[in-house]
């Protein structure tokens, strides 16, 4: 009898032993939960479903460069200004504007400068005034306007009769690589990197008419520069990658010429191999986008860039419109991210509260 007591009680601990350790299970389970599930956030999404490859904000309007034309949207009402449609753009790559008004759009078919925002005033350039191919980059230097393709990069000035083609750059002049898929102006130098170009891409660094290379034998993590963020102080981030591989590289400036000082990767906080955009906005937080697994804003300003690549992570979990973020704008009420699948909106202030 005494032995039933003392088994039948064994029992009863038992089975509140199991009950407390599965209380405590679900409370590790849920708070774990809670941590790695997404919250999501109060953005504005718009052209939803839309590929966006290009955004610029001229003051007023942002102009947002698709597949579907280009949609001119004034910056404080979000209202639609202008759709250019009558460009048939196939696939729009950058956008920017020159000090003389004209805003340059670099697409399938060359390069346009509209110089009305009815479009109706407006200078074109096609191969072979540029080098053939789709106009991948476009950027301004302070005298010239550049733009890229996969056959090369070319340099554009104003004079009293016009824009001109200035100059021409590919490997037979001077460029590691044919291909030139981002120019970045750093001041004293100017940088083309390439894009599927295995063998010889990298990056070609022009500064004071003479070039130095930067490639995968001198610390770059791959052949296929994405992107390119000047930090100041002779100081460039490079973006690279396809699909599953690639990193980002940190560039700066030594006595023989430029170094690769350091590499980052998945393991130190990148949310993906590939590295798609880089941003560094007025507010010294930067933005670094992948391919495929959203974004990461840093507060660069304040902790510069260490190692542990600590700060907020965004993806389509957390409201973006889809988490290949190709392109950003800054206007003073917030953020506009153009992604494979939308138009993503972020207020000003969400990010201040997260980083500071």
């Amino acid at each position: 009898m005494r032995r039933n007591r003392i088994f039948t009680f064994v029992l009863y601990i038992s089975f509140a032993l199991l009950i407390v350790i599965a209380f405590i299970l679900s409370l590790f389970i849920t708070e774990n939960k809670e941590k790695t599930s997404p919250q999501k956030e109060d953005f504005v999404v718009l052209k939803e479903g839309k590929e966006i490859s290009a955004i610029y904000y001229d003051g007023t309007n942002v102009w947002i460069g698709g597949n579907d034309g280009v949609t001119v949207y004034n910056a404080d009402t979000m209202e639609e200004v202008r759709y250019l449609e009558e460009f048939k753009l196939i696939y729009s790559a950058e956008i920017t504007q020159t000090p003389d008004g004209t805003v340059w759009i670099g697409h399938e078919d060359g390069l346009t400068g509209i110089q009305d925002i009815a479009g109706e005033k407006r200078v074109d350039f096609h191969y072979p005034d540029i080098p053939k191919g789709r106009i991948n980059t476009v950027e301004w230097d302070g005298e010239r306007l550049w733009v890229g393709t996969y056959n090369g990069g070319a340099g554009l000035i104003c004079e009293d009769t016009g824009w001109r083609v200035d100059r021409i750059y590919n490997r037979s002049n001077g460029l590691c690589s044919d291909s030139v898929n981002v120019i970045c102006n750093a001041g004293e130098s100017l940088w083309f990197a390439s894009y599927l170009d295995t063998k010889n891409g990298g990056i070609s660094i022009l500064e004071k008419d003479e070039f130095q290379y930067l490639t995968s034998e001198d610390g770059i993590p791959h052949p296929y520069v994405t992107s390119l963020q000047y930090l100041g102080d002779n100081k460039m981030l490079v973006g690279t990658g396809y699909m599953d591989t690639g990193g980002l590289a940190l560039v700066q400036k030594a006595e023989n010429g430029y170094k690769v000082t350091e590499t980052y990767s998945v393991e130190d906080g990148l949310p993906g191999e590939k590295v798609r955009q880089l941003f560094l906005d007025s507010e010294g937080f930067l933005w670094i986008t992948t391919e495929y697994d959203g974004i990461v804003i840093l507060n660069y300003e304040r902790d510069g860039l260490k190692k542990d690549l600590n700060g907020i992570y965004l993806t389509e979990g957390n409201g973006l419109s889809d988490n290949e973020i190709k392109c950003i704008a800054e206007t003073p009420q917030g953020y506009w991210l153009g992604g494979k699948y939308g138009l993503t909106l972020i207020n000003r202030s969400f990010v201040r509260e997260k980083l500071q």
